[in-house]
């Protein structure tokens, strides 16, 4: 699709609308129109895609009931005037995308996808997008009073997410999580911290690069009893920091879960629906990865995320790692989960994570305040432009002389400016409880 220009928006719109393709018996033509009819407001000009947010509710909603109303087997067609403003472009093209998806939902109830990558994909101007069955929620409790989000990504679509295929020349993929989480309400996310957490380096005396060897204090036992009070605690997830598990004692928590020692002839309640097994430098041949694992409730590998940016420590060593070349989106009955590593969401310099359009991203860390600090400005910037909420643990490394363990933004509605004070943590586990709001 070519650049748009105030002049020249219009004249892409007619054409694009006169050109799809319709037909009443198959719904895929129906996903790939709402597709193209979303990206050509989401690729408008900035003047125009602001226009979007002076669109009355009321006012798409009464679109979006004319368009259905004047078909007889779907939705009629989307057309425009001659004499039609851009405003008028932006409101027919508003309710058209809410009888399209309408349109779509009564027709597919959700079925579940063989393979997601390949049953939500639509190729639009030679680009990949999915059209992601699942409404963007506003994580808020239902009764709270707070105006509708004028942005576009925001607000267009009420049962759908638009996510490109490519972000920031990464491959997206998808898992399909929703058959293995539960519907819920109250969201207890749990966090795991090391006391005399250490590092041990392959090689000290290397100028130039390190990679992680060993590390000290997590320990299998310590492990064992973090992923058990999560499940006592009836955590919907439970998460390790960066560079904290080696395989022999990540290895305890998919047994953990799936022996479910917390559960007993009365009481069958499952562990956390998901654990993100921290990080480690994983070796594969000659290369190396910082990687970490996702488990479900039994202990099963749901997937694994890659680092995508090496860190440059104090001594300008680098990370000796490969770097991760997908991002990983799980979608779950309580939203899209976003993950990434530490320096994946705070390296400021070519922001990918704050960019990806999900409800939650979750990143395991290590380092210190400052980055702790670069973590805030992009979870900022990520629920400002998609209320998104962001769950860091962080470690604190080097180790601290008064016995912080580490830092955790608790994926708050609204991020604000807390002080270093207000974020440390002294506790080895401890959870932190959110409300989860209405789908809109």
């Amino acid at each position: 699709m070519l650049p748009m220009t105030p002049t020249t928006w219009p004249t892409s719109v007619d054409q694009t609308a006169a050109a799809l393709i319709l037909d009443p018996d198959d719904i895929e033509t129906w996903r790939h129109a709402l597709v193209c009819i979303w990206l050509l407001i989401h690729r408008a000009p900035a003047t125009i895609l602001d226009s979007f947010g002076m669109l009355k509710e009321e006012a798409i909603q009464a679109e979006a009931d004319i368009f259905y109303e004047a078909g007889v087997d779907a939705p009629s067609e989307l057309a425009f005037d001659a004499s039609a403003t851009v405003g008028d472009r932006l409101l027919r093209m508003a309710g058209w995308l809410r009888a399209a998806e309408r349109r779509i939902t009564e027709t597919d109830r959700g079925s579940a996808p063989g393979d997601p990558n390949v049953d939500w994909l639509q190729i639009v101007d030679r680009e990949p997008f999915f059209l992601v069955p699942m409404p963007r929620s506003v994580w808020r409790a239902p009764d709270a009073a707070r105006p509708l989000s004028r942005t576009f990504v925001k607000r267009a679509l009420l049962r759908f997410r638009v996510l490109p295929g490519i972000l920031e020349g990464l491959p997206v993929r998808l898992t399909d999580g929703r058959g293995l989480s539960r519907d819920r309400t109250n969201l207890t996310f749990g966090a795991s911290l090391f006391a005399d957490f250490d590092i041990i380096a392959e090689d000290e005396q290397d100028p130039d690069s390190f990679e992680a060897a060993g590390v000290v204090g997590p320990t299998a036992a310590s492990v064992v009893a973090d992923v058990v009070q999560a499940a006592e605690r009836g955590c919907v997830l439970h998460v390790f920091p960066e560079l904290s598990l080696v395989p022999g004692v990540r290895a305890v928590i998919p047994a953990t879960l799936a022996e479910a020692p917390w559960r007993t002839a009365e009481e069958l309640s499952p562990g956390p629906d998901f654990v993100v097994a921290g990080s480690w430098h994983e070796r594969y041949g000659v290369s190396a990865w910082n990687e970490a694992q996702v488990y479900d409730a039994a202990g099963r590998e749901l997937l694994r995320f890659r680092k995508l940016f090496r860190y440059r420590d104090k001594l300008n060593r680098y990370e000796k790692i490969e770097t991760g070349d997908t991002l990983e989106v799980l979608v779950t009955r309580m939203g899209l989960f976003g993950f990434g590593i530490c320096l994946d969401l705070c390296q400021l310099n070519t922001p990918v994570l704050p960019q990806l359009d999900v409800d939650w991203l979750i990143v395991p860390s290590c380092g210190d305040w400052r980055t702790m600090q670069d973590h805030l400005i992009a979870a900022r910037a990520s629920q400002l432009r998609f209320d998104t909420r962001c769950f860091i643990v962080q470690q604190i490394f080097p180790k601290s002389l008064d016995k912080v363990l580490g830092y955790v933004l608790a994926a708050p509605a609204t991020v604000g400016s807390p002080t270093e004070a207000e974020m440390r943590v002294s506790r080895s586990f401890t959870t932190h409880m959110t409300v989860a709001g209405t789908p809109r």
